[in-house]
């Protein structure tokens, strides 16, 4: 299962998630308003498995603290050893709070993640330092383990993951350098192999997750353009333009800028297709669609909402700009003087209703607005315009 994610309004097309996946994307990075939409399904996606990975942490630390506790004692527990168990005791608080913060976020970045891996690794390697050197094959095996979950999919870029896996052998390195001395330094960067190890290891195994992940990305995002895309015109369907109109709606509204919606009815549409045929009445659609697509600006989008119905949502839209395109669209339309003879002036003519959003609208008020705008041009005769009265006309 997978959530459809619709952009702004300069959000990419379908075909640009199309070139991306032919053209590759090796570096592991797309074009920007497609690495932008591949950031927001990561932090909307990923949700699950950091509150998961959370979880674990606080649990694997509480574990590591009990057997710490079991296996050398409360009691008497003095010099690196008691620091060790000092160590945990603070990791396993710091990574409560983490959790705490993950479990809580309502988007999930790499950036609690990255903080999760290096909290719980650095206390480890602290904590490390005060094991006896026959043990420290354990603790070894451990960090190796945090510093491969970094690869995981936790909603980390590859080059993240890196960084924060050789952060985690440096400071393992400082801290043997810094708080042993003698055999025991010794016996433990002996094992730090297995650290610096691991990283070029987990990085292989990440750069195959992450690519694999965003190929399936762009190839959901292919696969949803097409689902709600128009067969015979190309443009977005009545599903696509109500998720299209109520997320053009919030943003308008965040930006404080206008939205305009002008509705569009080839007049006599059933009559056109029961006397010319379904042939003649699809090569009319797509005429039409063609003019109404050459007369919006590159933010603006127009789709086909039904059979003979198209829905044209505008930016940054004023009344006097409403004013100068919906009778234009009329117009344009008048000039193909597609022949149908139901209609008293023997062409096929469009009726229009337009008019700009209010800050109460929502995507069901601002069509209901604009059907009865619509209504009322068909009721007036067809091949007409009617603007609501706030665009000044």
């Amino acid at each position: 299962m997978h959530h459809r994610y619709e952009g702004p309004p300069d959000a990419p097309s379908g075909e640009d998630y199309a070139r991306q996946l032919h053209r590759g994307f090796a570096a592991l990075r797309f074009d920007p308003p497609l690495e932008r939409a591949y950031r927001r399904y990561t932090a909307s996606t990923l949700g699950f498995a950091q509150r998961v990975a959370a979880s674990l942490g606080v649990l694997i630390a509480l574990a590591l603290l009990a057997w710490d506790a079991l296996h050398f004692g409360w009691s008497g527990s003095t010099g690196l050893l008691g620091y060790a168990v000092a160590v945990r005791a603070a990791t396993l608080l710091a990574l409560l709070w983490v959790a705490v913060a993950i479990h809580r976020a309502d988007a999930h970045g790499p950036g609690r993640a990255a903080l999760l891996l290096l909290v719980g690794g650095t206390g480890l390697v602290l904590s490390s330092i005060g094991y006896p050197p026959q043990e420290l094959r354990y603790a070894a095996a451990v960090m190796t383990l945090v510093i491969v979950a970094g690869f995981f999919p936790l909603g980390l870029a590859l080059w993240q993951s890196v960084a924060v896996a050789l952060v985690l052998c440096a400071i393992s390195a400082a801290a043997a350098h810094l708080l042993l001395d003698g055999a025991a330094r010794d016996a433990y960067l002996r094992l730090q192999w297995l650290l610096w190890a691991a990283v070029p290891i987990g990085a292989v195994g990440g750069y195959l997750r992450e690519h694999s992940r965003r190929e399936g990305f762009l190839q959901r995002r292919v696969r949803d353009d097409e689902a709600l895309r128009d067969a015979l015109t190309g443009l977005g369907d009545r599903r696509r333009f109500d998720e299209h109109l109520a997320v053009a709606l919030a943003e308008t509204r965040r930006l404080q800028r206008g939205l305009a919606l002008i509705l569009v009815e080839l007049d006599g549409y059933a009559a056109f297709v029961q006397r010319y045929g379904p042939r003649e009445a699809d090569r009319a659609v797509v005429d039409v669609a063609e003019v109404l697509q050459c007369l919006l600006r590159p933010m603006d989008v127009t789709m086909r909402i039904d059979a003979g119905h198209f829905a044209l949502v505008l930016y940054d839209a004023s009344g006097a700009h409403l004013r100068q395109v919906a009778p234009a669209l009329r117009d344009m339309i008048e000039l193909l003087a597609i022949a149908h003879a139901d209609m008293a002036n023997e062409q096929l003519g469009v009726s229009v209703g337009a008019l700009l959003a209010t800050p109460a609208d929502t995507a069901a008020t601002l069509m209901q607005r604009a059907e009865a705008l619509l209504q009322r041009a068909r009721i007036g005769g067809g091949n007409q315009v009617v603007l609501a009265e706030d665009t000044g006309w």
